[in-house]
């Protein structure tokens, strides 16, 4: 693959002078070219943007790059990006310190996460289909339903941590709504579950309690989808626990709002059993007969 460009350079980058000759072990260095991008939309590549030409070069190809694992890597002072920029601009990550060993790094850790759910999900359901990923969110289709992801920044601290998961939010959920019906219907919408990765462990997670609240307050909101937080300590098999087959009952291993609440307002085992219907994908006449009949029972 080392004649495959993994770091891009616009062809006026200040930076491309000082690192497109680097050699690095199995890592090319190129030129940005979008029409070569869409060749082949699943290769990943990492665009080195100086923070003066970030916001300029980045409008020229949003509209290609929004679903595409383009990954913006911005050098200089993220500060001089602009509230209004674009998501992705905003999101991404910022070298301060254009060092060679730094930023081939960094480039590795972004190339990585390309397809990362895809590889993972296909430990618990090898019929997994990759629909949509951007530089700062993947969705993938398997037995589970309709998986999405996205990370936390390494230096997030909780007066960010809420503004920074409404951007997360927002650009996952304007992806999937990009993809054609004939890839998505809209009953697939109803099985949405949208996994934050976060920094931490989950015992450094639990120790900051600032940080707990608000990624408690986020998971609980089910609106758009269900949602569930992933430490850095944990698997995909972790989080979402045991697939024993069709037809079983799936009870994931961190919080589940929906189904804590179901829990709460039961009356006996028996409503439970007939209520669990309404988490599948679809339900049927005799799904709702059941369901009148056992809670017609209630005095």
């Amino acid at each position: 693959m080392m004649n495959v460009p993994d770091i891009l350079f616009s062809p006026t980058s200040m930076l491309r002078k000082q690192l497109e000759k680097t050699s690095w072990n199995e890592i090319a260095v190129g030129m940005l070219d979008i029409d070569q991008l869409l060749t082949n939309r699943s290769r990943a590549h990492v665009l080195v943007l100086g923070d003066t030409e970030a916001q300029g070069i980045w409008a020229d190809i949003e509209l290609h790059a929004r679903d595409l694992p383009l990954y913006p890597l911005i050098v200089g002072d993220g500060d001089r990006i602009a509230d209004d920029a674009s998501i992705l601009l905003r999101l991404a990550p910022v070298l301060k310190q254009p060092t060679e060993v730094a930023l081939e790094e960094m480039v590795r850790t972004l190339l990585r996460q390309s397809a990362w759910l895809q590889r993972e999900l296909i430990s618990v359901d090898p019929q997994t289909k990759l629909l949509v990923q951007n530089s700062q969110c993947e969705w993938d289709r398997c037995s589970l339903g309709v998986v999405g992801v996205v990370r936390l920044s390494l230096h997030t601290f909780a007066p960010t941590l809420a503004r920074q998961l409404e951007l997360l939010r927002s650009n996952a959920y304007a992806a999937i709504d990009r993809i054609p019906t004939i890839y998505l219907s809209t009953d697939d919408l109803w099985s949405l579950l949208l996994i934050v990765i976060v920094p931490w462990t989950r015992e450094e997670l639990n120790a900051r309690e600032s940080e707990s609240a608000i990624l408690r307050t986020f998971v609980g909101d089910t609106t758009g989808s269900r949602k569930l937080v992933m430490c850095n300590d944990e698997s995909i098999r972790d989080l979402l626990g045991p697939v024993t087959g069709i037809g079983s009952t799936w009870y994931p291993t961190s919080d589940d709002p929906l189904r804590d609440r179901l829990q709460a307002i039961v009356k006996n085992p028996e409503e439970l059993q007939a209520l669990e219907v309404l988490f599948n994908k679809r339900l049927s006449a005799a799904d709702f007969d059941r369901i009148v009949e056992v809670l017609g029972k209630r005095p």
